[in-house]
């Protein structure tokens, strides 16, 4: 098992060596939207609203449908489509002997790339956060933003807040790769990927509650575990759904015809 693990590690850090110039291009990408989003907020809450926004709020804020779901999201789609554009072809096919074994195998690789870029993403927007406000939380202040919020002060480690934050994007990234692994089976199929990712931006601009609402950390439903942890399952449940679909899905497929026309 672990020389598995060890073996899906090694190939996708192999594609994204492959990929170095769009790999920097990204990273390059990933600091500025970190910074365009901070700065200056600091200063205008404290003007406008007359609360101090710390670290904490600065991640919450960047989960939503602007900074993450149209500036970001689309670009890391990209280059993980870039960088595992070798991981499906008939000698793994022939390797594995199953298409749900490679199916899987892609979906493993797809975590792995998951937890790369939020990893990234959350460690540079920590860092243009904590620096551009006074302390990674105080939500135990009554002139943070939490207590404008709630009305109530909490005493929380930040740890456990980005903690809950890697989840969840974790299980949106993974939510987003699984259908686009499946759509490599049949890349005709691709521009799917790209209507999904605009609808779920449009949905989310038009209503509050639309996708990147729903499966975010928010400050109003922190105290409540049935709405934190039910965005979660909900989360886990689509994944599952994606990946039995999937399966059917790529089944029907002419994965020989598909690769021999070029297609």
């Amino acid at each position: 098992m672990f020389s598995d693990i060890k073996w899906h590690i090694r190939s996708v850090l192999d594609g994204m060596r492959k990929e170095q110039r769009l790999s920097a291009l990204v990273f390059a990408w990933t600091v500025f939207c970190a910074y365009w989003s901070c700065h200056g907020q600091y200063e205008s809450y404290l003007q406008l609203y007359h609360v101090r926004l710390c670290a904490a709020d600065e991640l919450i804020m960047f989960q939503g449908h602007w900074n993450f779901g149209i500036m970001l999201l689309p670009v890391f789609t990209f280059f993980v489509m870039k960088s595992s554009r070798e991981s499906l072809n008939i000698q793994q096919l022939l390797r594995y002997r199953s298409r749900k074994k490679m199916f899987r195998k892609q979906i493993r690789e797809g975590i792995i790339y998951a937890f790369i870029i939020t990893t990234v993403m959350l460690t540079v927007e920590t860092v243009f956060a904590r620096t551009m406000t006074e302390s990674f939380i105080n939500w135990d202040q009554i002139d943070s933003l939490y207590y404008s919020q709630t009305g109530r002060m909490e005493e929380v480690s930040f740890l456990v807040v980005f903690g809950m934050i890697f989840v969840i994007y974790l299980v949106k990234f993974v939510q987003i790769l699984i259908f686009m692994e499946a759509l490599f089976w049949c890349p005709k199929y691709m521009p799917a990927l790209w209507i999904l990712l605009i609808l779920l931006a449009a949905i989310s601009s038009w209503r509050f509650d639309g996708y990147y609402q729903f499966f975010s950390v928010q400050t109003a439903s922190w105290d409540s575990p049935v709405k934190m942890g039910g965005a979660f399952l909900l989360g886990i449940l689509v994944i599952l759904a994606e990946y039995s679909v999937g399966v059917r899905f790529i089944r029907k497929i002419d994965l020989y015809g598909e690769m021999n026309t070029g297609e």
